[in-house]
C-alpha cells in the first residue's frame, strides 16, 4: 500500500510538519468536542473548555488586527489541543493544513519563557498558520491548483528558508507580548559567544547545521535575520520577499533573489551584515573583559559539551553535575575538585536534565511512552541508591518532573502537572514514591524546580504568574501558604538554591543570564556573577562560601566555581523587562503592542466533535513521480483532523508496460490496531508471469492489520511493529494465453511482517546506536491458487568501537524462496557486496563492519550540497546459496566471501534532505557468475543503517 504517493513531497514538507503527531496517536476513548469560528475550529478533550476559549479568542484578534507584516490571505485552521502527554510543543503542518498544540508547559524558562504556555502557542503557531496562508499566491497557487497542499508545501520548502518561518514567529510572539524569545539573553546567548571569540560560521553552516561546533539551530538565526530585515529595510520586507518568492521571480534561488530585489542583498549578503551588525552592538554593551565567574573546573573541551545543573557532593569534596556531549550522551558524573570526572549513572530519554542529590540518593524524572498511542506520555521519577548503585523507577505512568529530595532523605517534592496544565506539588516518600501529600495551589499558579529550604520545612519555588511574571516564593507544604521572597517581575527566573543568608538563583536581569542573591533578611537583591554569555544553576556549599554555576562558553557550557565574597555584590533595581531599552526593538510598534491582555472575549457555543462527519479532507491531488517505482500518476489524498483516517486513490501509467492502473487505499488508526484496505489493478507486461505470454492485468484485493508497539524506557528506545494480511491476487487468462490450464490465474496470500529492535540512545556524533539489537521478519505465502511463498529475515546488532563514536555493526539477511514458483514476491534481500544478484532459491548473508569518521568539513557549494562528515566503514561479508546459473539455468549452491572499504559522506541536499553518498571498493573471494573474470567491483551506492 502507498501511504502517501509523493515521496519528494513528503521528504521536502516544511519543517513544522516534520513534528506531526504520528498516524492513530489518540486513544479512542478520549471525548472530543469542539469550538468552531469563521476563523479556528478548535478541537478538545471536554476537560479543556476554558482553555480552548482562550485560544480560540487569541487566534480571532490575530487574525483581525495582526496581519499587516505577514499578508492578507487567510484560510480556517484546524487546531487540536493535545493534553494526553507531558512533552511541550507545537506545531502547524500544510499538508494537510492542521495544527496540534502540546497543552503541557515546559519548565525551563530560561528556553522558553515563562508567559502561559497556551498563550505563547496561539501567538507563535497563528503566525505559521498566516504564513502558509500567504504563500498561497503567484506561481505556488497555480501548483497548489494542480496539486493541492503537498505541491505548495514542497514549492515552498524548496524555495523558502525554514529559518524564516520561525524568525517571523519569535517576531510576532515578542511583538504581540511583553515576554517572547525576542527578550530573553538565554535565546541568542549561543550567538554572542560565537562573535565573542571572534569566529564566523558560513550561511551554509548555519542553515546544515555541524557534527562539530555548536551551531544554533534556525529559531535564533531566523530571529535575528528577520528582525534585522525589517528595522533596516522596512516593515514589509519579508511580506514583500515572500510575494516575489511565490512568483518565482529569478526561478533559480527565488527567495534570495526576491531579497535582492529589495534589499540589494542576496540571503548570503544579508547574514554577513547582520552579523558584522550585531557583533558590533554585543560588544558595545556593558560585556566585561574580565568576567566576573570564578575558575572553570572541568578540563577545556573542543567537542561541544555541557555542564547542567552542579551540585555540592555530600559524600566527597567534590561536585555532581550532569554531562551531555556531541560523544556522549546524559549522565550524571562527580568531578574531583582538581576536575577528574568519574561518571556515576546514565540518565534516560528526557526534556530536562535536571536532577536532585543527596547524600545517599539521586533522582531525576524520565519520559515514557503509552505501548500503543504515542500521544499518551509519561514523567516518572527515578531514584538511584548511591551506595548499592540501585536504580527505581519509583512512579509509573505519572506527570512528575523536578524532584528535589529533604535534607533528611525522607521525603520528595516535585512538580505534578494535570491533563488541563494546572501544576501543583507533589510529596513523595523515599523510596517507595508513595504518594504524602498533595500541596493545594488555590490560586493555579505554575510551579518550576521546587527545593527543600534548610531544614526542610519550606519549599522554595520559582514561579510563573497567569500573566507571565515571575516570583520566587517560600511555601508551607502543609497548607500551601506562599509568601513571596522575590515579588513577581517580568524576567526569568531559573532553579533556586537556599543558603543560610541568601537564595541564590540565575536571573535576566541585567540584560544577560547572571546568578544573583536575594537576603532572608533585607529582601534586597544582588548581582554575584558577571558572566558574558550566561551563566545558570548555581549550587551553594553548606558553609555558604562557594558556589557552583552552568556558565556559557563557545562551544557548550562550562562548570564553574566561584568564592562568595558579599561585601562586592552590588544591588540590583529590578526594572520590568519589556521596559527596558535592550529590549523594545523597532519592530514592535508596526504589530500593535501586546494583545494578551487587551483581546474581546466572546463566548462561543461548545459541541461535540464527531470525527467519523470529518473523515474525508482531501488535501492533496499530485502527481506521483517514478522515484520508488517504474509508474507515474495521479493521486488524491485525504487525512483527517485528528490524524486517524487516510484516503488516497490514484491512477497509473506503467512505463515498462506501457499501459494504465489505479489503485484506492485506507488506513483506520482508531483502534488499538491500524486496519488498512486497498484494491489496485495494474498491467503486467508479458514475461513476467512465466506462463503468460502476453501481457494482462494483476488485480489485487487486501485488507490488513498493523500494531505499533512501543516500551521505550530509560536509556533505550524499544519499539515493535506486527502487521499482517489478506491479499487476493488475480489475473484473468486472455485468449490463448494460458498454456498450462485454460483457467484464469488466481491466489490468495498472507502477508506476515514484524520487526522489533532495542537501541541504546546516540550522541550527536555517534554514527549509530553504542548499543543495540534488531530483528525482522516477513512471510509471505499463498493458500489458494498457485504455489508462491518467500521468508525473508534480517538481523543487526551494533556495539561501540575502538573510540566513542566508531562502531562494530554485525548484520545477518536471509531469503528463501523458489525460483520454480510461478509468482515471485518483491525481493528485499540483502546480498554480498560486490557480486551481481542473481535468481535463488536461498541466499543468507553474514556481515561484518567497522565504521568510523574521519572528518567534520562543514563545507558546501551554493546551498546544493553540504558535507557534514566523511566516514569510512571496512567490511567484510559472507554468503552461502542456491543460485540459478545465468549460463546453463541450473541451480547450483555457492559461496561468497567480499572485504573491503567503504567511503561515505553525510550530505545535506538543498539545505534540506539528509542524504549519505558512498563509494566502495570489494574484493571477491569467489567466482561471480554474471562475470566469470571479476575480482573486483568498484560502486557507488546510498548506504543504510537499519539501526
Amino acid at each position: 500500500m502507498r501511504q502517501y504517493r509523493i515521496l519528494l513531497s513528503l521528504l521536502l514538507l516544511p519543517s513544522l510538519a516534520i513534528h506531526s503527531q504520528e498516524f492513530g496517536a489518540f486513544p479512542s476513548t478520549i471525548n472530543w468536542k469542539q469550538i468552531n469560528s469563521k476563523t479556528v475550529r478548535v478541537i478538545y478533550p471536554e476537560n479543556m473548555e476554558s482553555q480552548a476559549s482562550r485560544v480560540a479568542n487569541i487566534l480571532i484578534h490575530m487574525d483581525r488586527h495582526s496581519r499587516t507584516t505577514v499578508g492578507p490571505r487567510k484560510k480556517k485552521l484546524n487546531l487540536v489541543l493535545n493534553n494526553q502527554g507531558v512533552i511541550p510543543n507545537g506545531f502547524v503542518s500544510l499538508a494537510p493544513f492542521r495544527s496540534e498544540f502540546f497543552t503541557a508547559p515546559y519548565q525551563k524558562s530560561h528556553e522558553l519563557g515563562s508567559l502561559p504556555w497556551l498563550d505563547l502557542l496561539s501567538i507563535h503557531e497563528y503566525r505559521h498558520a498566516n504564513q502558509f496562508s500567504n504563500i498561497n499566491q503567484g506561481l505556488f497557487k497555480l501548483g497548489y491548483l494542480l496539486g493541492g497542499e503537498q505541491v505548495l508545501a514542497m514549492a515552498s520548502t524548496l524555495t523558502i528558508p525554514d529559518w524564516y518561518f520561525e524568525g517571523d514567529a519569535v517576531v510576532t510572539e515578542t511583538a504581540l507580548t511583553k515576554q517572547g524569545r525576542g527578550r530573553i539573553p538565554y535565546f541568542t546567548r549561543v550567538y554572542r559567544s560565537i562573535a565573542g571569540q571572534d569566529k564566523t560560521f558560513s550561511y551554509m553552516k548555519v542553515r546544515n547545521g555541524s557534527l562539530k561546533d555548536d551551531v544554533p539551530d534556525h529559531y535564533p538565526l531566523g530571529y535575528l535575520l528577520c528582525k534585522y530585515g525589517r528595522e533596516e529595510y522596512g516593515d514589509d520586507l519579508w511580506m514583500n520577499v515572500i510575494y516575489n518568492t511565490s512568483r518565482l521571480r529569478g526561478l533559480v534561488y527565488p527567495f534570495s533573489n526576491s531579497l535582492k530585489k529589495e534589499t540589494g542583498l542576496s540571503t548570503r549578503q544579508l547574514y554577513k551584515e547582520a552579523l558584522l551588525h550585531y557583533k558590533d552592538e554585543w560588544l558595545s554593551e556593558n560585556v566585561p573583559d574580565q568576567p566576573l565567574i570564578g575558575t572553570q573546573v572541568n578540563k577545556s573541551f573542543k567537542t561541544p559539551t555541557y555542564y547542567r545543573y552542579p551540585v555540592f557532593d555530600h559524600l566527597s569534596d567534590g561536585y555532581l553535575v550532569h554531562i551531555t556531549s556531541f560523544k556522549k550522551t546524559g549522565a550524571i558524573y562527580s568531578i574531583s575538585p582538581e576536575g577528574k570526572e568519574n561518571k556515576i549513572v546514565e540518565t534516560g530519554i528526557q526534556i530536562d536534565e535536571h536532577f536532585a542529590a543527596s547524600k545517599n540518593y539521586l533522582s531525576w524524572s524520565e519520559i515514557s511512552g503509552h505501548p500503543r498511542y504515542s500521544a499518551v506520555n509519561y514523567s516518572d521519577l527515578v531514584l538511584f541508591e548511591r551506595t548499592s548503585k540501585t536504580l527505581m523507577y519509583i512512579t509509573d505512568q505519572a506527570r512528575l518532573a523536578s524532584p528535589s529530595i529533604s535534607p533528611d532523605e525522607s521525603k520528595l517534592v516535585a512538580v505534578n502537572t494535570d491533563p488541563t496544565g494546572t501544576t501543583n506539588l507533589v510529596i513523595l516518600s523515599i523510596p517507595s514514591g508513595e504518594t504524602i501529600h498533595q500541596i493545594p495551589n488555590p490560586d493555579r499558579l505554575l510551579y518550576t524546580y521546587p527545593v527543600w529550604d534548610l531544614g526542610g520545612k519550606g519549599i522554595l519555588v520559582s514561579g510563573r504568574t497567569s500573566d507571565g511574571e515571575m516570583y520566587i516564593g517560600l511555601i508551607n507544604p502543609e497548607n500551601g501558604e506562599m509568601d513571596y521572597v522575590v515579588p513577581p517581575v517580568n524576567h526569568i527566573i531559573g532553579p533556586v538554591s537556599p543558603g543560610n543568608n541568601f537564595i541564590y538563583f540565575s536571573s535576566s536581569f541585567n540584560g544577560r543570564d547572571n546568578l544573583c542573591a536575594v537576603s532572608r533578611k533585607s529582601g534586597k537583591v544582588h548581582q554575584i556573577s558577571d558572566s558574558r554569555y550566561g551563566a545558570y544553576q548555581p549550587a551553594v556549599n553548606q558553609s555558604e562560601n562557594l558556589i557552583l554555576c552552568s556558565n556559557q562558553v563557545y562551544n557548550g557550557l562550562s562548570l564553574n566555581k566561584m568564592a562568595i565574597h558579599t561585601q562586592n555584590w552590588p544591588i540590583i533595581t529590578i526594572n520590568q523587562q519589556d521596559l527596558e531599552t535592550e529590549y523594545r526593538p523597532l519592530y514592535l510598534n508596526s504589530e500593535g503592542g501586546p494583545i494578551l491582555e487587551n483581546f474581546a472575549s466572546h463566548e462561543f457555543q461548545s459541541r461535540k466533535f464527531h470525527p467519523v462527519l470529518h473523515a474525508l479532507k482531501f488535501h492533496s491531488w499530485a502527481p506521483s513521480l517514478p522515484i520508488t517505482s517504474t509508474a507515474v500518476g495521479l493521486s488524491l489524498s485525504s487525512d483527517n483532523v485528528l490524524n486517524n483516517f487516510h484516503f488516497e486513490a490514484g491512477l497509473d501509467y506503467y512505463l515498462n508496460e506501457g499501459a494504465t492502473g489505479f489503485s484506492v487505499a485506507a488506513l483506520y488508526g482508531k483502534w488499538f490496531p491500524i486496519i488498512s484496505l486497498g484494491y489496485s489493478q495494474q498491467y503486467r507486461h508479458p514475461g513476467i508471469l512465466e506462463w503468460s505470454k502476453q501481457g494482462n492485468w494483476e488485480r489485487n484485493i487486501n485488507a490488513g492489520v498493523k500494531l505499533p508497539i512501543d516500551f521505550s524506557k530509560g536509556s533505550y528506545i524499544r519499539n515493535a511493529m506486527i502487521e499482517t494480511g489478506l491479499q487476493r491476487t488475480s489475473v484473468p487468462s486472455s485468449s490463448g494465453s494460458d498454456l498450462r490450464s485454460g483457467t484464469n490465474f488466481h491466489f490468495t496470500s498472507m502477508m506476515f511482517h514484524t520487526h522489533a529492535m532495542v537501541i541504546k540512545q546516540r550522541a550527536v556524533q555517534n554514527i549509530t546506536t553504542p548499543l543495540g539489537i534488531g530483528l525482522e521478519v516477513l512471510i509471505n505465502r499463498s493458500f489458494t491458487g498457485i504455489k508462491a511463498g518467500q521468508l525473508q529475515v534480517f538481523g543487526d546488532a551494533a556495539v561501540r568501537g575502538l573510540l566513542p563514536n566508531h562502531n562494530i555493526v554485525l548484520g545477518m539477511a536471509g531469503k528463501f524462496e523458489s525460483t520454480a514458483n510461478p509468482y515471485q514476491y518483491l525481493d528485499q534481500n540483502i546480498y554480498p557486496r560486490g557480486y551481481s544478484i542473481l535468481p535463488n532459491d536461498f541466499m543468507l548473508t553474514v556481515s561484518g563492519n567497522y565504521h568510523f569518521p574521519i572528518v567534520y568539513p562543514d563545507f558546501g557549494f551554493t546551498g546544493l550540497i553540504y558535507f557534514k562528515r566523511v566516514r569510512a566503514n571496512l567490511f567484510a561479508d559472507v554468503g552461502m546459496g542456491r543460485i540459478v546459473n545465468p549460463q546453463n539455468g541450473a541451480t547450483v549452491d555457492h559461496s561468497f566471501l567480499s572485504i573491503g572499504p567503504e567511503l561515505i559522506i553525510d550530505t545535506q541536499i538543498l539545505n534540506l534532505i539528509p542524504l549519505p553518498l558512498g563509494i566502495r571498493y570489494s574484493l571477491l573471494g569467489t567466482a561471480d557468475f554474471m562475470h566469470a573474470g571479476r575480482s573486483s567491483k568498484f560502486e557507488v551506492f546510498i548506504p543504510v543503517l537499519r539501526l
